[in-house]
């Protein structure tokens, strides 16, 4: 598509775009003038005196204490050929996303909960969909992003509603170089995706500009019934745009103030099932998100203030059915906190959380509105290798929301063995949807709620030559009035109700060791996340038919990821193992499934420039298998890129 085209069109999403780049060059203009202007900001920076600045530890709502962190630094070339958060989530092994194909609904499944109690954070603030409580993972594309953090287990004392069974930050900073970084990618079914960033500013003021288009037809052959006759997949195009624009403008050393504007667009055609002979079944997204972060870093305090807007909207359109939903919401949110050290034992952070929503669809009546207010605190305590966390929080919302606190500790017990552990209560409130569809909406719904605990081992092993980490954590949890859409009896629609508890219990393994080959400088290793998991309803339900004990639908007992790596001087090598237990959908079992995947990346200098290339192989052994019944899955697939880097150190 031309610029023109793009710029000029009636699409509501083109002018949000339009509107968007006209309002990226207003800023780019105020940041020109602040550039001119820098050499009267040096000359005053240089006869203030400011207090010096110990680096702090992260806030308190960061901390890793009790339970365990997997952090994934996306700049690092060996997260090239990964595209989307829902494509590195599957692939870690820590958590079962439910894939609806390529470019389709990505949903997740987190220590046998489901996809509403998985909370996404994008810089500390939540992205879920209120109308359906839960975020589609496909729509988040990694080059947008510096890194993500992967958080098992409970937190709502810390982030509020939703944040159940894990939680998942996303992160942007501003990139300290200077110049252009273009990705370049090619794939099997048409896939095409194109990536450019560009950084520029000095040590007062900088700017990051992070641009992505990517389209695929997604025709994959498939065989729909074992001994029916190959076809292609139709209607299955995905075409997205998207532009992340952030600024960091530093008042001083300890003071700085961040802006983040993310635009995005994303048209989806939707394939038929396996049972369907044709679809024209179609939905577009678009979003508008709007972030500011004021922060202040003193030797024994963080302040941090953050204001958003978000507006998202999508249409789904079904011709078959002479169907047209136009679906919108909006939030806007007010966020603070302030952690302060008292001792060297002992540090504190409070803060208050402020959210107003309004959200229109045709299942609604009218529009409606929801707001939220919270206040949280956490205290953290070391008493000798004992380290304590204590954490709190109040919810105020349209329902009663319970108190909710927390405990984590974290003790070595040895040099290389450490044990940590959480006991919390955790909540989840009912969506929009929940509460006004029409028909079938409850606005009586109590929230979710229970009780999580958790106790881990770690134990590390320092050694330079072979290094190892091992952990095994043991996570329990109940959740009452949990909420269910059931059909009364004499009634034709559904309606959501408290219905049933649900017991979740399991293990999770976490392995992860390197070998620097002697006198070579190669280096070999594996990484291994495993989980089991037994999640059951605890109260039968007569409709849909639900027994006491069974296992939630699309909730595999077991999962796991295998990754193996050979790290030569230019080249490496990776080898992915993805294996998922057998499961419950809808109306059929769905089988187990393994997938191997194949990565191959190096670098090579052109004009004194780095090149980072890489091809990658997807269902290396063309496995056919299903992750949600009646929806095909590809068999193998490439992807392949390059990526130049253009930047220079700032200095």
């Amino acid at each position: 598509m031309g610029c023109c085209g793009l710029l000029a069109g009636s699409n509501p999403v083109s002018s949000a775009l339009f509107f968007g780049i006209l309002l990226i060059l207003r800023i780019g203009f105020v940041v020109g003038c602040f550039m001119l202007f820098q050499p009267v900001f040096a000359q005053v920076d240089t006869i203030l005196n400011f207090d010096s600045i110990v680096v702090l530890e992260k806030p308190l709502r960061q901390s890793e204490v009790g339970s365990k962190t997997i952090i994934y630094g996306l700049k690092e070339s060996g997260y090239l050929p990964v595209g989307d958060v829902a494509q590195l989530a599957a692939e870690s092994g820590l958590l079962f996303v439910k894939s609806y194909g390529l470019g389709g609904l990505a949903t997740s499944s987190f220590r046998g909960g489901n996809a509403s109690h998985t909370l996404v954070l994008w810089n500390g603030l939540p992205l879920a969909s209120p109308t359906l409580g839960q975020l589609d993972f496909a729509l988040l594309p990694l080059s947008l992003l510096e890194d993500l953090a992967i958080h098992p287990g409970g937190s709502s004392a810390l982030w509020g509603s939703g944040a159940v069974s894990g939680t998942i930050t996303l992160n942007n900073e501003l990139n300290p170089t200077n110049g252009v970084v273009i990705k370049s990618e090619i794939g099997s079914f048409a896939h095409q995706s194109q990536n450019i960033r560009i950084n520029f500013g000095n040590h007062k003021l900088r700017s990051t500009t992070r641009i992505l288009y990517q389209s695929a037809r997604n025709d994959f052959s498939y065989q729909p019934f074992k001994g029916s006759n190959w076809q292609l997949q139709e209607n299955a195009k995905v075409n997205q745009k998207a532009l992340l624009q952030s600024f960091q403008y530093s008042f001083n050393n300890n003071r700085n103030l961040d802006i983040h504007l993310w635009l995005q667009q994303t048209d989806r055609q939707i394939p038929p099932l396996l049972t369907q002979s044709v679809s024209k079944a179609s939905q577009e997204d678009w979003s508008t998100r709007i972030q500011m972060i004021y922060k202040v870093v003193k030797s024994k305090s963080i302040d941090q203030l953050r204001f958003a807007y978000f507006d998202e909207k999508n249409n789904y359109l079904d011709p078959q059915q002479d169907l047209f939903s136009p679906n919108s919401f909006s939030t806007f949110f007010i966020d603070y906190s302030k952690d302060l050290r008292l001792a060297s034992w002992i540090k504190i952070s409070i803060g208050t959380t402020h959210s107003l929503t309004s959200a229109r669809t045709p299942a609604y009546l009218n529009r409606v509105f929801d707001r939220q207010h919270a206040i949280f605190a956490s205290t953290f305590f070391q008493v000798g290798k004992l380290e304590l966390i204590t954490s709190m929080r109040q919810q105020w919302a349209q329902q009663l929301v319970p108190f909710v606190p927390s405990l984590a500790f974290q003790y070595p017990i040895f040099k290389n063995l450490k044990a940590k552990g959480k006991i919390s209560r955790d909540f989840r409130l009912p969506t929009l949807n929940d509460r006004y569809w029409i028909p079938g909406g409850n606005v009586n719904l109590a929230p979710e709620n229970g009780w999580s605990e958790e106790l881990g081992f770690q134990f590390e092993n320092d050694n330079v030559t072979l290094p190892w980490e091992f952990e095994l954590t043991g996570f329990n949890r109940r959740i009452d009035n949990w909420i269910i859409w059931t059909r009364a009896k004499n009634e034709s629609f559904f309606s959501p109700g408290n219905i049933t508890r649900v017991w979740s219990r399991g293990l999770e393994t976490n392995l992860v060791f390197s070998y620097k080959l002697p006198e070579t400088g190669y280096t070999v290793g594996t990484r291994i996340n495993a989980s089991w998991q037994k999640s059951t309803n605890e109260i039968a339900v007569q409709q849909p038919l639900i027994q006491a004990g069974d296992q939630l639908l699309y909730t595999p007992g077991h999962h796991g990821a295998i990754r193996i790596f050979l790290n030569l001087k230019r080249w490496n090598f990776a080898y992915t193992h993805l294996l998922v237990g057998g499961y419950k959908g809808i109306n059929a079992d769905i089988a187990s499934y393994q997938l191997a995947g194949l990565d191959l990346s190096g670098k090579f200098g052109v004009f004194d420039r780095g090149v980072d290339w890489y091809f990658r192989l997807d269902n290396l052994f063309n496995k056919q298998y299903q992750i949600i019944e009646n929806r095909a899955m590809p068999g193998r697939n490439f992807t392949g890129g390059v990526r130049i880097d253009f930047s220079k150190k700032n200095k």
